[in-house]
């Protein structure tokens, strides 16, 4: 921070980010924030993205987007999207199961927004990862034009703040005590399995560029300083396939090379025509027979070799029974001419 030698006011400010969004599209916003998180949560890691900032400043938009334009759909709609896509691509090797809860964090109250009871949903089983979308309440200061809230909704919003910033100097210093930190926000204890350095935490600040709400600006951007400095532990998780569809991949992949096999049997592995038994030869004859008089509809084959033999039979029944054939109705034509000719003297 620079400040002017004649003037109390700073002249500018200047904070190390990973990037800036301005008059981006929400898919271009999407793919730079959160596009990854899937496959990193599917690789066993907890992913937590949060939108924060000040009261009017977008955060809505940038999370859930517009219910009813699918371009400008947010980033929740997307990733559900992927989420699901990529679940029919590993269906093969994983068995992968989400579960979604919607929470709604209002003062010391904690309400599922998908019950009609209005109740805390509680899940008993262990997910092997966990994906977090935070909005967070939007902060201001009381009296301003651009701030819209009750005196108890920002005070309820900044106590928020002031809470995550404790929690992340908690992470900057493990010695402190962890139970004394997350006791004091309901939102911590929500994320406190997943609020880790070793998971992917990413905030996306939102901020009102007016000279108006520079305090907040500055207080959004001094708190993004803050949670830049953390430095994350890389793990590596071995997520494993489960065993029953591998078994069931290897029997999918058996049966087609049974299959395979088969039609290489039947078109490369011939078996000469001299090779073929007397008793072979003259089944096929009266098979052939049979289906010309119409006593059976089908003709089974067993190689390619029997359909040479096939087609042979039925040549030689087209060169013993043509010339006869039109020779009766050669004969046929003439003794109708005979008649015709009689028939006009």
């Amino acid at each position: 921070m620079q400040r002017d030698k004649q003037s109390k006011h700073p002249i500018y400010w200047a904070f190390h980010i990973d990037g800036i969004f301005h008059e981006m599209s929400q898919d271009k916003v999407y793919c730079a924030t959160a596009k990854d998180l899937v496959e990193k949560s599917l690789n066993g890691i907890n992913c937590i993205l949060i939108g924060y900032g000040q009261t009017g400043s977008g955060k809505s938009f940038t999370i859930g987007g517009l219910r009813n334009n699918w371009e400008h759909r947010g980033i929740v709609p997307r990733l559900l999207s992927d989420m699901f896509m990529e679940k029919a691509n590993r269906r093969k090797i994983s068995n992968i199961r989400y579960r979604l809860s919607f929470i709604e964090l209002r003062g010391k109250n904690v309400v599922d927004l998908l019950t009609q009871k209005r109740r805390i949903f509680n899940v008993n089983e262990r997910g092997v990862f966990k994906i977090h979308i935070v909005e967070m309440a939007g902060t201001g200061t009381v009296g301003k034009s651009s701030c819209w809230k009750t005196a108890v909704d920002l005070g309820m919003a900044n106590l928020m703040k002031i809470q995550l910033e404790q929690y992340f100097l908690h992470l900057r210093k493990p010695s402190m005590s962890t139970y004394s930190v997350i006791r004091s926000s309901n939102l911590l204890k929500l994320l406190r399995d997943a609020f880790t350095v070793t998971s992917i935490i990413r905030f996306i600040s939102h901020v009102r560029i007016t000279r108006e709400d520079l305090e907040i600006t500055l207080s959004t951007m001094r708190m993004t300083a803050k949670i830049a400095k953390l430095k994350p532990i890389k793990t590596i998780r071995h997520i494993q396939p489960q065993t029953e569809l591998i078994v069931q991949q290897l029997r999918e992949q058996v049966n087609t090379l049974k299959k395979e096999l088969e039609l290489n049997d039947m078109f490369l592995h011939q078996e000469a025509l001299a090779n073929i038994s007397k008793s072979r030869l003259e089944q096929i004859c009266r098979d052939v027979i049979n289906f010309l008089q119409g006593f059976i509809s089908e003709l089974t084959l067993f190689n390619v070799t029997h359909a040479r033999v096939l087609v042979n039979v039925v040549k030689q029944l087209y060169d013993k029974f043509v010339p006869l054939i039109l020779c009766i109705l050669d004969q046929s034509s003439n003794l109708n001419l005979c008649i015709l000719i009689i028939y006009v003297i």
